[in-house]
């Protein structure tokens, strides 16, 4: 993973601004290793390309990491696409398809390189963490089928994630309990419709069903997700 955060000419907002960088690398840092040795490693989002003088032309990211950008105020592009605030929106995040795009010379099934965009993540406010794990996820489910993308499952399993691998953080960041299983299984109690209705925010609540998968297989040491069969 490489963080990438803005700079200013105010060292009170660079220093805030490398706060949340550190944060957000700490936690990924925490949970890459438990991530990868259950789904395997990420495709990485991009080739390093560098000009026939030895200089790093890279658009903004795209080489032997993967990248997670921090948004503030300021804007660039990747890809031609905007990365900014108005990008992100009300959600926390999005994953965005990195060129050059994978299909089935780059293994088995369609898959996909993977970027990530981030809204600022502060310590003092622990839920503003808690998709930094899904974000971890989202980049492996890509690795493994592109298809997922827009469907129940995608949603489902990265909610698990974020309830799973919330084991790993210490304290004041884990908030599984409150963030995922009070909110989404609740949601999921009132719901009349199938495990896979793919529409509103049911997808989320669905997180139930690799939770149960979990449950009757003894723990993510014993089991692998094999997303590539759904």
């Amino acid at each position: 993973m490489r963080v990438w955060s803005e700079c200013y000419e105010d060292p009170v907002n660079t220093s805030l601004a490398n706060i949340q960088a550190s944060l957000t690398m700490k936690i990924f840092e925490k949970v890459w290793a438990p991530m990868t040795a259950l789904m395997g490693p990420p495709l990485l989002d991009g080739d390093k390309i560098v000009d026939k003088n030895g200089n790093d032309v890279t658009d903004n990211g795209g080489d032997d990491a993967i990248d997670v950008y921090i948004v503030n105020s300021y804007s660039l592009t990747r890809e031609n696409h905007p990365i900014n605030t108005a990008a992100v929106g009300g959600a926390f995040g999005y994953a965005r398809p990195a060129k050059p795009l994978c299909s089935e010379q780059c293994g088995q099934g369609k898959v996909q390189r993977v970027f990530r965009v981030a809204r600022p993540h502060l310590p003092a406010l622990p839920s503003s963490a808690r998709p930094l794990p899904t974000s971890s996820f989202y980049v492996l489910q890509f690795a493994h089928n592109a298809n997922l993308h827009g469907g129940w499952s995608y949603e489902a399993f990265a909610r698990w994630s974020e309830s799973h691998y919330d084991r790993v953080l210490g304290w004041p960041e884990r908030v599984a309990l409150e963030k995922v299983h009070k909110e989404w299984f609740n949601y999921f109690l009132k719901s009349d419709v199938a495990l896979d209705w793919p529409q509103n925010k049911h997808p989320y609540a669905s997180y139930i069903w690799p939770f149960f998968l979990e449950q009757e297989t003894g723990g993510a040491a014993n089991h692998r997700a094999d997303l590539t069969a759904l």
